[in-house]
């Protein structure tokens, strides 16, 4: 029999070993859709981060990298429906290519979808977008000044169908098998409260580059932006939202947050109803609402107490919305301010624009914010794709750069700053790009200082500062006619695209540029003279000059240091970095794309491909198993583009892929026993608890695939799986408690 001492020993060893078995779970989370065969987000997986754990193309085999086949993107001006011919569609196509299952899917700026057989590169489908607009513009609130424009597609497994934005504030879901249409999502501009105003087709397809999906609640998460600068950005515009539709009735909006004012009535606490959740980039909105109150109240108002005009909005949210399951959190960015250079037109800090947010779900609320640039006047504002990642040390964190230069890396929970980089300042870019800090904006000619100094472009207005927040009309400080250079330039700003991610390392491009503007003041100063359509062109001559180049860093997540930076003297840069195999893959303007080594920033190789690259580069699997590289070449960026360019497969030579052994982690939720010709085997297990580890080797033998699907449950929400693994825990702890007071 055993001694009281003993037992109290087994027990705590039982008590230790059974809670052991849940401690893994807690401390990595892990992002949906992360695995080495496909690429179903923009921007990889559910949380943005830009990276496929293959290492079938690896850094040891770069030199066997070859272009394997090319796919001739279609002319715009080919079977396009006459509504998008009228509206001068460009050509090419905004959209990184989307990988699942051996296909490659990507969708052109004329709205047609291409499903491409990632091995030999031949057309299994294609699925042209069309509708009665003039009906459209009957049935809903759209107007539809301008030709279509959207950042992205993705794939949701759930029902194995592409989501591709529509034309009537809606999504499509195209079967990813047979390219017929197979549901909608929305409208979701119907009687939408606060919003006076009918939405732009362009805006909301730019919304949110994708539809986001929350399958925990079963909401799809999507928005629609407001006015967008162009020539036609006088128009009024709806309000800029972001909203969840329930995805068992794909009509019905379940929530909507609201990125500006009301339309239609008047908020004087505007700024204040969500203050205590939020950072003006690191000064709480707490501080301000304690020492300067006037500066948060009737924000967007010219006049206290009456709305705001009717040119005020915020812009789309360019980026992947990131979703996390296990908190019900959503990450986004806004777009900029309107109208931008008219700050006369918008007193205030212009809540929401130009912010990192994230959203509860569960609620339909802000859950916490960070406003960038208050009351932005250069177009500086938070573009493109944030990351979260889960770290054993800073735990889940999301990171994120806006256009002024400034890097985030906040609590994914509370918001709280953990770091706020200054990228441009000395030490964290190559100085072969020159000062960042040469005075940001100068007066004619270049010489000296334009009068009221650099208005935000060295860093953001200043919220404790009524002057800034109330005062400022940029128009004083440059005068009609007045030729000024912005550095960094408006359009994209120091952050052009998004960041990505990889066991620890942030890599991220930091970039310059000089933009020089004529402005010219066409809207009065007594906004109420303005006719309600008018043309918006406050910088009719806009023209980049002296150096313009980038430098991708390599920054440590942890502490905020940089470990290397790759210095790439040519252009800006748009096109993601892309982490993969121990290196990362850049598509660059120049034609060439780069590959450079993941732990030191070293070239490993240049492959001209003879086109400019805009768009990131996707990796996946085709049908037999063999890792490619799928990037666009020579395909414009834009509505107004004149080159189709062409979707290119580089993958390795038959020789290295025969050659190859690999071990990839990934996610699934089959068994597959896959034996080719070309002497690869994959054998794939499943866990529901635990990581999907896939084995890759060489081995001669015939073509056999056997699949067989298991019935299990995967995926759970984290709370049930603790929930699950606590009531193991007591059930091991009771059985033994039991066992030893019988002996």
């Amino acid at each position: 029999m055993l001694s009281r001492k003993s037992r109290i020993t087994t027990l705590t060893v039982l008590v230790v070993l059974a809670f052991s078995t849940i401690v893994p779970a807690l401390a990595y989370a892990a992002p949906l859709a992360n695995n080495g065969k496909d690429w179903q987000y923009v921007n990889g997986n559910s949380w943005a981060q830009n990276n496929s754990p293959q290492t079938q193309i690896n850094k040891g085999n770069v030199d066997q990298l070859e272009a394997k086949w090319i796919f001739p993107l279609e002319s715009g001006s080919v079977s396009t429906p006459q509504w998008l011919v009228n509206l001068l569609v460009g050509e090419g196509s905004t959209t990184p290519p989307i990988v699942v299952n051996g296909v490659v899917y990507f969708t052109s700026t004329a709205m047609k979808t291409y499903a491409v057989d990632a091995n030999t590169g031949r057309m299994l489908w294609k699925y042209q977008y069309t509708v009665d607009i003039e009906k459209v513009k009957q049935r809903l609130p759209l107007i539809v000044p301008r030709a279509t424009h959207f950042h992205g597609i993705r794939y949701w497994s759930s029902q194995d169908v592409l989501l591709v934005p529509g034309a009537e504030c809606n999504f499509i879901a195209i079967d990813a098998k047979t390219g017929k249409e197979k549901f909608q999502v929305g409208p979701t501009c119907i009687d939408v409260p606060g919003s006076k105003y009918p939405y732009e087709i362009f805006t909301t397809m730019m919304g949110t580059t994708v539809l986001g999906t929350y399958e925990k609640e079963r909401l799809f998460i999507g928005g629609s932006g407001g006015n967008e600068r162009g020539a036609d950005s006088g128009y009024r515009v709806g309000r800029g939202m972001v909203w969840a539709v329930d995805m068992d009735n794909p009509s019905k909006v379940v929530w909507r947050v609201f990125n500006q004012p009301p339309q239609d009535k008047p908020v004087n606490d505007w700024a204040l109803q969500d203050c205590d959740k939020g950072w003006f980039y690191t000064i709480p909105c707490s501080e301000v609402k304690t020492k300067a109150p006037q500066n948060l109240m009737n924000d967007w108002q010219i006049v206290p107490g009456e709305v705001p005009h009717w040119s005020s909005s915020v812009t789309a949210m360019w980026g992947q919305p990131v979703v996390d399951e296990d908190t019900g959190f959503l990450y986004l960015n806004t777009g900029n301010i309107m109208p931008y250079f008219y700050t006369d037109y918008r007193p205030g800090p212009n809540l929401y624009g130009s912010t990192i947010q994230a959203i509860d779900m569960n609620k339909g609320q802000r859950a916490w914010w960070v406003q960038d640039a208050p009351r932005d006047p250069w177009d500086y504002d938070c573009n493109w794709s944030g990351f979260l990642a889960d770290d054993p040390k800073l735990g889940k964190v999301y990171v994120k750069g806006c256009k002024l230069g400034f890097l985030h890396v906040r609590d994914a929970l509370t918001g709280k700053p953990i770091h706020y980089i200054d990228t441009r300042a000395e030490g964290q870019y190559d100085p072969r790009m020159g000062s960042l800090m040469r005075g940001g904006v100068r007066s004619e000619g270049g010489v000296g200082p334009a009068k009221g100094g650099l208005l935000g472009v060295e860093k953001p207005l200043n919220p404790l500062s009524e002057s800034d927040m109330k005062k400022l009309a940029l128009r004083d400080q440059y005068p009609d006619g007045t030729w000024i250079t912005i550095n960094p330039p408006i359009g994209h700003g120091s952050f052009g695209s998004s960041p990505s991610y990889h066991d620890g390392t942030i890599f991220h491009y930091v970039q310059t540029g000089l933009a020089t503007n004529k402005l010219q003041w066409l809207w009065p100063r007594d906004p109420s003279t303005l006719p309600e359509v008018a043309p918006y062109t406050p910088s009719p001559l806009y023209v980049s000059s002296g150096p313009v180049n980038a430098t991708l860093v390599a920054r440590d997540l942890v502490t905020g240091n940089v470990k290397w930076m790759y210095f790439y003297p040519y252009t800006n840069v748009r096109a993601f970095p892309t982490v993969t195999g121990g290196m990362v893959i850049l598509p660059h303007p120049d034609g060439k794309m780069r590959l450079i080594d993941e732990s030191n920033g070293k070239l490993l190789r240049e492959i001209n491909l003879g086109g400019t690259m805009l768009i990131g580069a996707t990796v996946g699997q085709d049908s037999a198993g063999n890792s490619k590289i799928f990037v666009l070449v020579g395909a414009a960026v834009g509505a107004q583009g004149s080159i189709p360019g062409n979707l290119v497969a580089i993958g390795l030579s038959d020789r290295a892929a025969a050659e190859v052994k690999t071990t990839t982690v990934t996610t699934t939720q089959s068994t597959t026993v896959t034996t080719t010709s070309a002497t690869t085997s994959t054998v794939t297990t499943t866990s529901a608890t635990t990581a999907t580890t896939t084995l890759t080797s060489t081995q001669p033998a015939k073509t056999t695939t056997v699949t067989s699907e298991i019935t299990q449950t995967s995926g759970l929400p984290s709370e049930i799986t603790y929930a699950v693994a606590a009531v193991a825990v007591i059930a091991i702890i009771a059985a033994a408690f039991l066992a030893m007071r019988k002996k």
